[in-house]
């Protein structure tokens, strides 16, 4: 958050004065070589000002600021890939609901499937198919990331 003007002009007006009074309280310790302690200490200093300056506002169109586009679109994409997982829905659902946004991407597909029918649950639950015994058996093994998502979000629920 942007800091208050008068707190940012003290705040520069003491630094300055700081780093202005070192040279006078070291010269006595260090000599000659007071020039080059005065730069060790108010180099991180100023450089300490400019970091907070610089984090002041992280959203704008700077090279350092947050790419928001791109964090939005990777949490729309978790968030479906999560959402699949609850209520899985056909894909295109999914897609339709960005269709003409600029930046948007279009859902992971992972092999989920539309909710079926009482008469088709049933069919299903009495004739596995081959790629469900597949899926079992990826699963006995450890692996797959649908896999791991899924005991993941079994134990937080």
């Amino acid at each position: 958050t942007p800091m208050p003007f008068p707190y940012v002009q003290m705040l520069n007006t003491y630094l300055l004065l700081f780093v202005y009074s070192i040279p006078f309280a070291t010269v006595h310790r260090f000599k000659w070589a007071t020039p080059v302690v005065s730069a060790l200490i108010a180099i991180p200093l100023f450089g300490i000002n400019a970091i907070g300056v610089e984090v002041e506002n992280p959203f704008g169109n700077d090279v350092n600021d947050f790419n928001l586009p791109m964090v939005e679109n990777a949490i729309y994409t978790e968030t479906q890939v999560l959402l699949q997982f609850r209520d899985p829905l056909p894909s295109a659902t999914l897609r339709s609901s960005r269709v003409g946004q600029e930046g948007a991407v279009d859902p992971p597909t992972d092999g989920a499937k539309p909710p079926l029918s009482k008469e088709q649950g049933a069919q299903a639950t009495s004739n596995p198919p081959a790629e469900e015994e597949e899926e079992e058996e990826e699963s006995e093994k450890g692996g797959g990331v649908t896999t791991r998502l899924r005991r993941m979000l079994m134990w937080f629920c």
